[in-house]
């Protein structure tokens, strides 16, 4: 691991060769390991340098440790594939071991969250979008940063932090008003798109506006599911009435 995070301020493609490393290795397929925590620190320290390229794709890791679960927790309760797994005579005290390394993990993280809040006035704009990705994640519990989301210019940043903004959990109308607002008078289709998901993530009832967000999402020259390209993690929890009213927009557009 110390090899692979020296990496990370190095030159392509060995930078991206770690990061993928990375991915595979203290955060696995949504699970974290004991290493997991002790490498945030040093995660944040490359984040704080501002010369270092690839920053908002160290975010991204640091968002999807935040993110992590125990492997038995998430494996063990899988029915019949679980099953050999509960048996083990050792279970309980291996799962014990492991929930307390995702508790470290939140807990190094939470430790920065300072650093991440100020990050929201970095100069790159997919910089500020991955540490407000970071902030909205449920085990950093960041304060809902809904002026950081008003105030960003960036198009693609605007959009990646209204469909995050749900996720802080911020019921309050003046969070609903500004989703709202974004539905009906964004200019940029994947900022009102964003919003739209946020405010059925936040209200439950699909937005009536979403019908016609939809239909130029169907007719853009980029697919729905990766309208939030460019970000430095995969936002690929598009609540499925939108994603399914895009997909049928998108068929009815092409005949």
């Amino acid at each position: 691991m110390p090899g692979l995070i020296r990496a990370l301020a190095g030159p392509n493609p060995e930078r991206q060769e770690a990061l993928e490393a990375l991915h595979g290795n203290i955060w696995h397929q949504g699970t974290v390991y004991e290493a997991s925590a002790r490498a945030v620190p040093f995660l944040v320290e490359l984040v704080a340098q501002p010369e270092l390229e690839g920053r908002a794709d160290v975010l991204g890791l640091i968002a999807a440790l935040a993110d992590g679960q125990s492997y038995l927790a998430v494996h063990a309760s899988a029915g019949e594939f679980g099953a050999p797994l509960r048996s083990k005579p050792d279970f309980e005290a291996r799962l014990a071991t492991e929930l307390v390394h995702v508790a470290r993990v939140g807990a190094a993280i939470r430790a920065h969250r300072d650093f991440f809040e100020r990050l929201l006035l970095d100069p790159d704009a997919i910089v500020r979008a991955a540490a407000f990705h970071v902030l909205s994640r449920p085990a950093v519990g960041g304060a809902a940063a809904l002026e950081a989301a008003i105030r960003e210019a960036d198009p693609l940043a605007r959009a990646a932090m209204f469909a995050d903004l749900a996720s802080f959990g911020d019921r309050g109308p003046a969070v609903l008003a500004s989703l709202e607002a974004e539905v009906r008078g964004a200019r940029d289709h994947r900022v009102r798109f964003a919003a739209a998901l946020s405010l059925h993530r936040l209200s439950g009832p699909l937005p009536e506006a979403a019908h016609a967000i939809c239909r130029a999402m169907a007719a853009a020259p980029w697919f729905a599911e990766a309208f939030l390209s460019g970000l430095p993690w995969d936002d690929s929890a598009v609540p499925q009435p939108l994603l399914h009213l895009t997909k049928r927009h998108a068929r009815h557009h092409r005949v």
